[in-house]
């Protein structure tokens, strides 16, 4: 069995993920804003953003679109968080 890395390489401990309306309007804000770097993107139905990673400073950043249907919603849909992610 090969040696597997439990933390994939340019990831640390704990990585951020969010759910956001309009992912790739917030992956350019984080683009302009933080210097985000995109790593990868997976589109789904319509053009949204099923997952995507990006990398600011030494760090990485997953999130995706709203899919309600499956119970995945925004802070905005909700009306607030109970989550606080400082950049």
């Amino acid at each position: 069995m090969p040696n597997v890395q439990p933390i994939p390489e340019g990831l640390h401990s704990l990585t951020p993920h969010i759910v956001v309306k309009n992912a790739a309007k917030a992956i350019d804000f984080y683009r302009r804003a933080f210097g985000a770097v995109e790593r990868s993107r997976h589109s789904g139905p319509n053009g949204t953003i099923m997952h995507a990673s990006l990398k600011i400073g030494d760090s990485g950043l997953f999130l995706n679109d709203e899919f309600p249907e499956m119970g995945s919603v925004s802070p905005l849909s909700l009306g607030g968080t109970a989550v606080t992610l400082t950049l």
